[in-house]
């Protein structure tokens, strides 16, 4: 039986056999199971030590009267709610399993991967018959094995727990499916993560505490709100509205980061994402965000509370494209092939040299749909997709005042991270040991160097708007300029990416150029 078993697991996942067998030994699974039973009596005796004795007139677990005091019989025995004890023992288990589950997990398999790539027998993997899922699918399945046998131990207790608190069945199976879908993000980002070059498992595990929070306290709300003791339709309609949205969400970008790393782990040198790709995920990017912010406009909100919307949307888009400039930027080898090939395909077409990048079709297409081309086009289709949601969101808001200013707003922003996506790319077509670190480097001056230098001079929007409309908070800004001012700043600011553009440009020309003469010679280029 043991046999048929091992073969069938072998035949349906190698990968995944191979984490089994290496992590499945038998001190270590005496280890797992001692730990989690061991963890379960200690949370067991804690509660068990919170109940009230005889005498006692107040308790979190004893039922009250109308004065808030614990019900006792004659003989001085105090009335037990066990509903509510059942109920917080069963949240200390479960989200303290989920609790080790994700972080566990995100820190081991990002370790795990590291190691692989280190020794290189990541490489040997990639050789193998098996398909990039498959090996990904058993990383995840096997590597946190382990973590999933303590867990695996801790269910009895939990739904022992849960049915003494009354808590209904689909709730806890909610809550479980929820758990492993936010893991199965996590998990799938942090392969991501170390695919991207990122090898410290700490800090993939310190990002997954940081924003698993939010997941584990909705995941808490899922079992406490469907509880018979808080019962109640309105909040249980707007709860399973929330969960299914959150869930939908979480699933739709598990889905793109599992493309994402289908990509890299096929071809370590290709994009994160394809220009394709990112049109959908920006679209559903914003269109989550704009779901979120829609309803308040119902309330008839303050001009106030718009723009800290407003700001928060902002900032949140800042960290969206400059994820997605990284993501989308292809290396220089990649860039010196792409202008390589224009170049070849220019002389063969008898095209003149300096439309080069001036606009035919051929090379439009491109930059809009291409895997190597440059990037800038796609960011500015993207941040024209962003545009297209969120204007109309303005229009939208009961006052009229502010309005202008917040069309001005989104202008600035656009500006400025077509800036930053020029800038980027220049950069990585400079012949270094590492361009993205010096492109991330020039991105974080351009971004940050221009606020640190106007706090330094203590120059502040109302002395110096026109300054501040150069920095990353243009919207604080824009009340205090005159329009001469905001128009000469958008000139300046479409100047400086007129010229970042058309140094691009001649350098890729030129790339080409000596690529294509190199190629014809037989050298190597040196571009």
């Amino acid at each position: 039986m043991t046999l048929l078993l091992r073969n069938r697991l072998t035949d349906w996942n190698p990968q995944l056999f191979r984490e089994l067998k290496g992590r499945l030994k038998t001190r270590n699974v005496a280890l797992a199971v001692t730990v989690s039973l061991l963890g379960q009596l200690l949370v067991l005796f804690y509660f068990w030590s919170q109940l009230p004795v005889q005498g006692s007139s107040y308790s979190n677990y004893c039922l009250k009267d109308n004065n808030y005091d614990c019900i006792q019989d004659a003989l001085g025995n105090v009335a037990i709610n066990w509903a509510a004890w059942w109920l917080d023992l069963f949240r200390v288990l479960g989200l303290g399993s989920f609790l080790i589950l994700l972080i566990g997990g995100v820190y081991t398999l990002t370790a795990d991967l590291a190691e692989e790539q280190r020794r290189g027998t990541l490489n040997f993997i990639r050789l193998s018959p098996q398909s990039s899922q498959s090996i990904l699918t058993g990383k995840i399945l096997g590597v946190p094995a382990l973590l999933y046998l303590v867990f695996a131990l801790s269910v009895p207790l939990q739904w022992w727990a849960c049915l003494a608190a009354g808590v209904p069945v689909q709730a806890i199976l909610g809550g479980y499916a929820f758990s492993g879908a936010v893991c199965f993000f996590f998990y799938s980002a942090a392969l991501l993560y170390v695919f991207l070059g990122g090898a410290q498992a700490w800090i993939a595990a310190l990002v997954a505490w940081s924003c698993g929070w939010p997941f584990i306290m909705m995941a808490g709300a899922i079992v406490a709100e469907t509880t018979e003791k808080y019962f109640d339709w309105n909040k249980q309609s707007g709860l399973a509205l929330l969960f299914g949205f959150v869930l939908i969400n979480v699933g739709l970008w598990t889905y793109g980061i599992c493309q994402a790393l289908n990509r890299r782990f096929c071809n370590p040198s290709a994009t994160v994402i394809s220009k394709k790709q990112s049109y959908f995920a920006v679209a559903l990017f914003q269109l989550s965000m704009l779901v979120i912010a829609l309803p308040s406009l119902a309330y008839n909100p303050s001009k106030n509370t718009l723009f800290e919307q407003l700001y928060v949307v902002a900032i949140l888009n800042l960290c969206w494209f400059l994820g997605m400039i990284a993501a989308m930027s292809p290396d220089r080898q990649a860039l010196l092939d792409w202008a390589r090939y224009k170049e070849a395909n220019s002389q063969n077409t008898g095209v003149k040299r300096k439309s080069f990048l001036g606009g035919s079709s051929s090379v439009m297409r491109d930059l809009i749909w291409g895997e190597k081309s440059p990037m800038p086009v796609a960011i500015a289709i993207q941040l024209a997709i962003a545009a297209a949601m969120w204007v109309p969101w303005i229009l939208l808001w009961p006052q009229n005042e502010g309005k202008l200013q917040a069309f001005l707003g989104v202008i600035a922003g656009v500006n400025l991270l077509l800036i930053y996506a020029a800038l980027a790319q220049l950069i990585l077509l400079i012949k270094a040991r590492k361009p993205a670190i010096w492109a991330a480097g020039a991105v974080g001056a351009a971004i940050f160097l221009p606020l640190v230098v106007l706090l330094q001079l203590s120059a502040t929007p109302e002395k110096a708007p026109v300054l501040w409309l150069f920095s990353i908070l243009p919207w604080v800004a824009l009340e205090h300029a005159s329009a001469t001012s905001v128009f000469l700043t958008f000139i300046a600011q479409w100047g400086i990416l007129g010229l970042l553009s058309a140094v691009l440009t001649r350098k890729l020309q030129r790339a080409g150029e000596s690529a294509s003469k190199a190629l014809l010679a037989g050298k190597p280029s040196g571009a």
